[in-house]
């Protein structure tokens, strides 16, 4: 059981990442080869392979990717990011409208559209190395960590005078691309680009 095993973790592993380092190989082809594999390599038989697959969830898959597709060529996706960035002013609504489009934009990952690019909030690995390697993520907005504690410290200076701390705070953000990993660890978390991120970027 050891090579079914490896099979396993090694496709988990490509769809935790997005894709295969090196390869053209997204979550959808990990799937479909891992299968191959299992099957080819006796983890389980052919029979066994055909009663696990559930039809109605392939059917229900293949309707999302056919409804995304023509959601994004009619340009659906942008009507709502500019709706929400000209529409939305009042910091409640902001964030339950931003958590809901990012819901979608987590349920489109999920039907493994590869078209529509994300930009998200806060260096995290994961995310990087799938910028790096050409996946979803196009861009990552990072806060600058020494602002952020500087707007702790005013505001803890505030309480210490008996004075009322301003309702908000601005700290200043970095968008991090592909193009500038490296700033982007540095003037973010004052680090170095962690080991796998580097690898992604080979």
């Amino acid at each position: 059981m050891l090579i079914p095993g490896l099979i396993l973790v090694g496709t988990y592993a490509v769809l935790a990442l997005g894709r295969l380092p090196g390869l053209r190989l997204d979550r959808t082809g990990a799937a479909v080869v891992g299968a191959i594999l299992m099957v080819a390599f006796g983890g389980l038989s052919f029979d066994a392979a055909v009663q696990a697959v559930n039809f109605r969830t392939l059917v229900l898959l293949f309707g999302m990717m056919v409804l995304v597709a023509h959601l994004q060529l009619s340009g659906f996706f942008s009507r709502v990011a500019r709706f929400v960035a000209l529409r939305v002013h009042h910091p409640v609504a902001l964030i339950f409208a931003v958590s809901a489009s990012a819901g979608v934009l987590s349920a489109l990952r999920s039907t493994s559209n590869t078209t529509t690019k994300v930009v998200t909030l806060d260096l995290d690995d994961p995310v990087v190395v799938d910028m790096v390697s050409g996946g979803q993520m196009s861009a990552v907005v990072a806060d600058k960590a020494w602002e952020l504690g500087r707007g702790m410290a005013d505001a803890a200076a505030y309480a210490l005078l008996g004075k009322q701390a301003p309702p908000f705070a601005v700290a200043g953000v970095l968008t991090v691309t592909k193009d500038n990993v490296a700033q982007g660890y540095r003037e973010s978390l004052h680090t170095d680009v962690p080991p796998a991120v580097k690898k992604a970027m080979r």
